[in-house]
């Protein structure tokens, strides 16, 4: 839609360019470079499979730059392509801002530049790595560079033409005379100079080793509005209180901790720092310039007060002093001096210091002797072993006196949400409790498309084919993971060994594929045991494990926290065996994610898995236990399946970079007024003791922060080889004794207006919503019958009004009452729209009245109407008579406060048309939920999806079928149900064109329904209808299916519809919650099903007890064939602007009806 703008006038350039320039900008330009099919064919295969196998994509880059032209009519944009050597390719549009509202111009040229690099991106095979931009841009598009991030996974750059990271305009006359597309060449290059030779964002220390986080926030990755939504609206009001008291009073805070790079405290750091930029908050961090030999101190400190290192290890004389010159050297020369974060505040300094780390508690007391009165919090984030530190004359308490000659002056002493890791010797006055913390909108978390999922699992297997590892062939292979660094806590050797009795248990177990194992992790600049593990685990591979070595994969993955992502979220299992451990957020993360995880009992692990919940907890080193927990969630589907619903809702906000900020804001704020805390307060240093937040604590019972919470002792007995298989043949037995009755014990009974009749307590139905205990099938349809004889009819329009006109389609929006019609006339005026006289119900229309005016060019004939609960309408028009072809319009509705004032002429605000040249049959379903997939269309053998966003429109062909596709619905927000005239009852994922035969029908698919989540109602063309369960149906599949042949085998269904005595049929509804289906046919009465038995309803009571409407519903005939029937789920009462309260607290109630159509009349059959 966008290319029809018209050209806009030249730029104003200097004069003697003047000419050239209006030639080179006088219209709009399209990318023009190919790709070549045969070099990408493999490529190609690997990505329409989702495979990580094959090479990865090339990388590309990118450079936007715009300009107001027209006297700022109107806004020109440019796109540049290059790679890390050549400029590759452009396009250039100009948008008339006159065609617009003022709010919707950034939202359009949003759209515009983010479907231009996604079609790019897809047409090329290529991946954007990332883009540079103007600010004035983003001051234009706010919303670009976080869908940049979140949509595409490419990092954005924003460049100021006045701060440091400016390009040319510090010649401004130069750079005036550049045209729309060299700027944006210029600006790619500028881009390029952002990243490392592997690709990845450099990491930037700038002067007194300030870290300058995201390129010093030149890399905007997400916005305010993004945070929000990943915590409780609760906490992020708490959040913003506290920033706006940081901000009002210029409160300034400064991290100081030994790395940049690689660990969960630079992690953690890099996250805080980038949302305090978006909240405005003074926050910085600071790291000390590395000397050579310090890192293998701090380590072996590290391993000491762990409890991991070397009987023989001690911190000696010499190693303390190395230390203490380490630190005052960087003190003295970086921080302390004018400008520095150590100067005193009134000077500029800190307002708040947070020694972010064990190495570095030697800057306590140079702070407190520079400015006593200045607050310092020390945070330990390793699990210190108290128990050896109270050993007098171990290597423990020798290292732990030393740093606790520094650590006692500090004010605060934070520690990770364990009592047992805070030493004995620190009072318990000063202490609080603060757990680790992990960002959902970092390359770690964020939720990435199937596209660069693919390019960062082929990342991960060529770098494990470089160094001849075993690679993980996804989606063939299924794995479990341990995500964590090579350190001797970590645990690697357990879940090696867990590994090898898991697959013992496994392998004789009947169909059951094995899965493979990867161990992988980043590694920190500060670690040098990183490649001793990493080589003691292949050695140890190599000889121990020698039978397993090609199903498993131990690799150190590179600095990629999006390939992190990616093996974490394409697992089936998590694993985090640590034998000593701090908190581990990955723990979070995994679960986050809706993966099981399998952890010990180790630190603060224990706070974030609630054991037989979202995972299980064993005892360090239990290699058994953990073997019988994997072979359970294996082979258990139903398990695995409860165990991942629950993880993904039980992480606290409290392990959020916005939960985390909270607690820190909250200190500093309170701190820097020279509030002091009392023992309660410091204890409970978390979120549930700050103003203003709210924890459920139902909800996160198993996540309370206690002082008291101690891992758990050694007490509980291990599992044996015997004990597992004794529980492995009792969970068989009980498993063999419930598959039989599990299909029918157990139904969905959902809340509706027709649960509060008393009638159905004589029934027996419970009126709860989720699972309830079904006593039999005649209750079930006893219910249904019920629900049809409590429902009375009543006209809404009446066709004869207005001449003699038939109406053979329809579809009503149930928020504002509008009917749209289709007409049986081949003419152009085969479409009409009703909307109701005033907003009480039940709706009144005037037939009179005609407000649908749209054009449509190929207008023989209407074949389809359908409203999505966006209020976008589709009305699909078929030239068959003339052989015109076929419109699909896509209309939206008016704003409910237009609809019964009349301000508006025509019920629609505005629509778009699309166009294809031939004329075949079609049918559409509107996506039940609020989606920028509007409409799924069937349209003769191809399945076609329109998609809405911002007010845009576009429509795609995504698959193509061996057969018309006469029937389709949606199963769930990403699958689609399309029903063939060949009888295959396909599934498709609308967003990659995956697609697979799930059923065969016994004859041609006419119409098809979901039922719930998991059955599908099917009628064919030879009067068949059938309900089958997708979890359990075969595909009886031939190479070629023809219903019509003698040796047609379908699939079994789960239930068959008896007392079939129609020859036509029209139209097909369900209502689940009715339990009923509705059929339109030949005949002159409404067919009415059970759900539960299949068996047509009487007209006769069958149930004396059960209340009749006058005249006897069922009874009634029509005077014509009935043609269309939809149920609809109301909102009851609606007036807009207002809504009822009811007896159980909720806004407005739920109400289903049955609209009716017959030739010229549409009646609503409600209770």
């Amino acid at each position: 839609m966008l290319a029809h703008h018209p050209a806009p006038p030249a730029h104003h350039f200097t004069p003697h360019l003047a000419e050239v320039v209006d030639a080179a900008t006088s219209q709009n330009r399209l990318f023009q470079r190919r790709t070549s099919v045969y070099q990408k064919y493999h490529l190609l295969e690997n990505i329409r499979k989702k495979s990580w196998l094959g090479p990865p994509s090339e990388t590309i880059y990118g450079g936007i730059s715009f300009s107001f032209e027209n006297d700022d009519k109107q806004i020109g944009i440019a796109l540049a392509i290059r790679d890390t050597v050549y400029f590759l390719d452009f396009c250039e549009h100009h948008f008339s801002i006159e065609q617009y509202e003022p709010s919707e111009v950034g939202e359009v040229i949003t759209q515009f530049i983010i479907d231009q690099l996604r079609t790019y991106e897809k047409d090329h095979l290529e991946k954007f790595f990332g883009i540079a931009l103007p600010s004035l841009l983003v001051e234009k598009c706010p919303a670009l560079c976080s869908r940049m991030w979140a949509e595409l996974d490419i990092v954005p750059f924003v460049l100021d033409p006045h701060g440091p990271q400016r390009l040319e305009w510090v010649n401004m006359e130069l750079w005036q005379t550049k045209t729309l597309d060299e700027r944006a060449e210029s600006i790619a290059r500028k881009c390029i100079t952002y990243f490392g030779p592997n690709q990845a964002p450099l990491l930037q220390v700038g002067f007194r080793g300030l870290v300058d986080v995201d390129a010093g926030s030149t890399a905007v990755l997400t916005s305010l509005s993004d945070y929000e939504k990943t915590v409780d609206e609760r906490t992020w009001r708490a959040v913003m209180k506290y920033a706006a008291d940081m901000k009002e009073r210029n409160v300034k805070i400064a991290f100081f901790s030994s790395t940049p790079q690689g660990g969960g405290v630079a992690l953690m750091r890099h996250a805080l720092v980038r949302f305090s930029h978006a909240l405005g908050t003074n926050i910085k961090w600071f790291v000390p310039r590395p000397r050579p030999g310090v890192f293998r101190i701090t380590k072996n400190n590290h391993n000491i007060l762990q409890g991991v290192a070397a009987p023989d290890q001690r911190l000696t004389n010499q190693h303390k002093r190395d230390l203490t010159d380490w630190i005052l050297a960087n003190a003295n020369r970086y921080w302390f001096g004018k400008g520095g974060p150590l100067e005193p505040p009134e000077k500029g300094g800190a307002d708040i210091i947070i020694i972010d780390d064990p190495q570095m508690p030697g800057l306590i007391p140079l702070i407190k002797k520079a400015t006593p009165n200045r607050p310092v919090i020390y945070r330990s984030h390793i699990q210190i072993r108290s128990d050896l530190i109270d050993q007098p004359g171990s290597p423990q308490e020798e290292c732990w006196q030393y740093f606790w000659e520094s650590i006692r002056q500090a004010d605060l002493f934070i520690s990770h949400p364990v009592e047992a890791f805070v030493p004995s010797t620190v009072p318990k006055e000063s202490v609080g409790y603060l757990p680790a913390a992990t960002d959902w909108l970092d390359g770690l978390n964020k939720s990435m498309d199937d596209w660069d999922v693919g390019y960062y699992g082929r990342v991960f297997n060529g770098k494990c084919r470089e160094i001849g590892m075993t690679t993980i062939d996804y989606p063939k292979d299924e794995y479990i993971v341990q995500v964590a660094r090579f350190d001797p806590s970590k645990g690697i050797f357990d879940v090696l060994n867990s590994y090898a009795k898991f697959h013992d248990l496994v392998k004789d177990a009947p169909d059951v594929s094995i899965p493979k194992l990867l161990i992988c992790g980043h590694g920190s600049v500060d670690d040098p045991d990183g490649a001793l593990i990493y080589d003691s685990v292949i050695e140890y591979l190599s000889r121990d494990l020698a039978h397993l070595k090609s199903k498993i994969c131990v690799i150190h993955i590179p600095p990629s926290d999006q390939i992190l992502n990616v093996v974490l979220s394409k697992a089936r299992i998590a694993l985090q065996l640590s034998t000593r451990e701090g908190f581990e957020v990955k723990v979070s993360e995994a679960l986050h994610k809706g993966k099981p995880v399998i952890a010990t009992k180790a630190g603060g692990i224990p706070l974030q898995v609630q054991h037989g919940k979202n995972g299980y907890l064993v005892e360090v080193s239990d290699t058994d236990a953990v073997a019988k927990h994997l072979y359970d969630l294996w082979t258990d589907h139903e398990l695995y399946d409860r165990m991942s619903a629950y993880a993904l809702q039980s992480v606290s906000d409290e392990v959020s970079t916005v939960g985390n900020i909270l607690s820190w804001l909250y200190l500093a704020s309170s701190m820097s007024k020279g509030d002091k805390f009392s023992c309660n307060d410091i204890r409970t240093i978390n979120m549930r003791s700050i103003p203003g937040f709210y924890y459920d604590a139902e909800k996160k019972k198993y996540f309370k922060i206690q002082p008291g919470h101690t891992p758990q002792s050694q007490c509980e007995p291990k599992y044996t080889n015997s004990e597992i298989n004794k529980r492995e043949k009792q969970s068989q037995k009980k498993r063999q004794k419930v598959a039989h009755h599990e299909r029918t014990r157990l139904e969905r009974v959902k809340r509706t207006k027709m649960l509060y009749n008393p009638m159905l307590g004589i029934l027996g139905v419970e009126q709860e919503a989720g699972r309830c205990r079904v006593l039999s099938k005649d209750t079930l349809s006893q219910r249904a019958m019920t629900c049809a004889n409590l429902m009375e009819r009543r006209e809404l329009v009446n066709l004869n009004r207005r001449g003699r006109q038939y109406c053979h389609e329809f579809a009503r929006d149930p928020k504002t009452g509008i009917i749209l019609t289709a007409l049986k006339a081949t003419s152009t005026s085969n479409f009409s729209a009703f909307r109701p006289l005033s907003s009480k119900r039940p709706w009144k229309y005037d037939e009179r009245v005609d407000e649908g005016i749209i054009e449509l060019n190929h207008c023989d004939w209407v074949g389809s109407v359908a409203i999505n609960t966006e209020r976008y309408a589709l009305v699909v028009s078929q030239g068959l008579l003339s052989g015109k072809g076929t419109d699909f319009a896509v209309c939206k509705l008016i704003e409910p406060d237009e609809i019964y004032g009349r301000s508006s002429r025509s019920v629609f605000q505005n629509y778009s048309v699309f166009k294809r040249k031939n004329a075949s049959f079609c049918s559409a379903a509107a996506y039940p939920g609020a989606h920028s997939c509007s409409f799924i269309i069937g349209h003769g053998n191809e399945l076609m999806v329109v998609s809405s966003a911002h007010g845009m429109h576009s429509m795609g062909r995504f698959n193509v079928y061996p057969a018309d596709i006469m029937a389709v619905d949606w199963i769930s927000n990403s699958e689609v149900i399309v029903g063939l005239r060949n009888s295959a009852v396909a599934l498709t994922d609308w967003r990659c064109a995956a697609s697979t035969t799930r059923l065969v029908h016994s004859h041609g698919v006419k119409k098809l329904k979901m039922v719930g989540d998991s059955k599908v109602l099917v009628a064919g063309f030879d009067n068949t209808l059938d309900m089958y369960d997708l979890r359990f149906t075969r595909a009886a599949v031939q190479r070629h299916l023809d219903p019509n042949s003698r040796s047609h085998r379908s699939s079994t269904p789960y239930l068959r519809f008896g007392e079939i005595n129609y020859n036509t049929l029209n139209d097909l509804d369900v209502s689940a919650e009715l339990g009923l289906a509705a059929c339109a046919t030949d005949l002159s009465t409404v067919q009415l099903y059970s759900l539960y038995t299949g068996k047509l309803l009487e007209a006769s009571a069958t149930y004396p007890s059960s209340p009749r409407c006058a005249g006897d519903l069922l009874s009634r005939n029509y005077l014509n064939p009935i043609d269309c029937v939809r149920f609809e789920t109301v909102v009851e009462p609606y007036e807009y602007g207002k809504s009822t309260q009811i007896s159980d607290g909720r806004n407005n109630t739920r109400a289903t009806t049955l609209l009716v159509g017959s030739s010229e009349i549409i009646e609503e059959w409600s209770m």
